[in-house]
C-alpha cells in the first residue's frame, strides 16, 4: 500500500518467539524496534536482524524508552505471572490507547487467559493477542512446502484493533483469522498445554516442568512445536 508501515516495537525482541515475529515483520518491511532490560542484548538481535535483511537501521534500546516511541506493542515477556503482571505495571504511561499484540501464555486452566489479565492491569491500552499457539520454529514460514498458507487466530474486544492487526499479519503472508473476543484467547492457550501434554507423555505438571528443563537448557523443543505443527494442519 501507499500508506506508511507503522512502528512495531517488541518488547522485549529477545525471546524466541518474540525474534522470530520481529523477524516476520522485519522482512516484510515494516520498521521495527527491539527492546530489552537491557539494551546490550536488544542491540545483539537488532544487529542480527539488520544483517540478516539487509536493512539499514534496526532501532534497539532500554524496554519503555521502545515502547514509548511505538505505533504498536508486541508484548512477549516471559517469567512466572507475578513478575510479568509486576513489570508490566510500569509500561501504564507507554501503552496508553496503543494498540497491544499480546503473545503470551499463563500455561494453567484458570479462569482468565493471559490476555485478560494483562487487560486489567492496563485496561487504557488497546489489547489483541496472536501468535499464543505458533510455535517459534514456524512463525517466519507462512507458507507449507506444500503451497498452503498457515492460519493465525486473533482475538480482541476492540474490533478496529482487532481489525487492524488481522491486516498487519496478513501482510507477512499469514492467513490471519478473527477468533473472537479476548476471551477467547484461553482456547488457544489450552491448545499449548495439549501439544506440550503430547509432547512429554506424562502428567501435566510434570509436563510443564520437562519442557521448561529443556528451554533452560537451550533444547528447541521439537516435540511441541512438531504438536503444534499438527495442529494447524
Amino acid at each position: 500500500t501507499s500508506q506508511q508501515k507503522k512502528t512495531i516495537a517488541f518488547i522485549p525482541g529477545t525471546g524466541r518467539e518474540s525474534n522470530a515475529i520481529a523477524r516476520l515483520f522485519a522482512k516484510s518491511g515494516y520498521p521495527i524496534l527491539i527492546g530489552s532490560r537491557e539494551s546490550s542484548k536488544a542491540q545483539q538481535v537488532a544487529e542480527k536482524i539488520q544483517n540478516d535483511f539487509k536493512l539499514d537501521k534496526v532501532e534497539f534500546g532500554e524496554n519503555h524508552e521502545i515502547a514509548a516511541k511505538a505505533e504498536i506493542i508486541v508484548w512477549g515477556l516471559s517469567g512466572t505471572l507475578e513478575e510479568r503482571e509486576s513489570y508490566l505495571k510500569t509500561f501504564e504511561k507507554e501503552f496508553e490507547n496503543k494498540i497491544i499484540i499480546d503473545i503470551t501464555n499463563v500455561f494453567y486452566f484458570g479462569k482468565d487467559n493471559a490476555t485478560e489479565l494483562n487487560a486489567k492491569i492496563i485496561p487504557k491500552a488497546r489489547w489483541t493477542a496472536s501468535f499464543k499457539a505458533i510455535g517459534f520454529g514456524i512463525v517466519e514460514q507462512p507458507v507449507r512446502k506444500n503451497g498452503i498458507v498457515r492460519d493465525v487466530q486473533v482475538v480482541g474486544d476492540d474490533k478496529d484493533a482487532k481489525n487492524e492487526v488481522i491486516e498487519l499479519i496478513k501482510s507477512t503472508g499469514w492467513n490471519a483469522l478473527d477468533y473472537g473476543p479476548i476471551s477467547n484467547g484461553k482456547y488457544l492457550e489450552t491448545l499449548v498445554l495439549l501439544a506440550i501434554v503430547q509432547a512429554y507423555p506424562m502428567p501435566y505438571p510434570e509436563a510443564l516442568a520437562a519442557m521448561m528443563a529443556d528451554m533452560q537448557e537451550g533444547k528447541s523443543n521439537k516435540n511441541v512445536e512438531a504438536v503444534l505443527e499438527h495442529t494447524w494442519k
